[in-house]
């Protein structure tokens, strides 16, 4: 009766270890799928963009900015899906631009390369030490606005000097391809996890 007992016990948590590995699996394969889906929307958006015959991207050099809430036109240091969706786009759109050929200026990039002992960096947010020769003929700008179930976002490219938009494009961005946000808190001495924050 005993050994049966154990081997009940035994088979009861390998099963159990496997559905939590199936989970697991499943998260992955969820965050993936919601990776090339984000890229889908981001190449979209860009295709669009670069369709516009104004848009000379390939001859003229464009510098592509944060994307930022419309509410505010400036980054949000909160808790929610979209905190670092403006970087997202800004860095993706760059990416998909390049591979088009266009001439995009990183507006990062410092005067010097600096170096400690993990790492070295080139790319700087400290105004003092970026390169200050950095002359773009277009301006890729963008804003998002929450809606329901996700976000729109709105591109435009904007000649510099003019000020005239020659091209806008925009997406909707559903809010499940950035998935639930954990947050940590304390009350009392003891940590407590405030679960699925959307």
């Amino acid at each position: 009766m005993k050994y049966s007992y154990i081997l009940l016990c035994c088979g009861c948590i390998t099963l159990s270890g496997c559905q939590t590995f199936d989970t697991q699996i499943e998260k992955q394969a969820t965050t993936l799928e919601n990776t090339d889906s984000f890229n889908v929307k981001v190449t979209g958006l860009v295709d669009r963009l670069t369709s516009n015959n104004s848009y000379d991207y390939k001859a003229k050099s464009t510098l592509v900015t944060t994307f930022v809430w419309s509410d505010t036109l400036t980054y949000k240091d909160i808790v929610h899906p979209f905190k670092k969706l403006g970087h997202q786009l800004a860095e993706s759109i760059k990416v998909k631009l390049v591979q088009k050929n266009a001439q995009v200026l990183e507006h990062k990039s410092a005067n010097f390369v600096s170096m400690d002992k993990n790492a070295s960096y080139f790319l700087s947010r400290d105004t003092d030490n970026l390169n200050t020769n950095i002359n773009a003929h277009y301006i890729l700008a963008g804003t998002f606005t929450e809606s329901n179930g996700g976000t729109m976002v709105y591109a435009e490219v904007i000649e510099f000097n003019s000020g005239k938009i020659v091209s806008a494009a925009e997406e909707f961005i559903p809010t499940s391809y950035f998935g639930p946000i954990n947050v940590m808190s304390s009350h009392d001495g003891m940590l407590y996890r405030n679960e699925n924050l959307r």
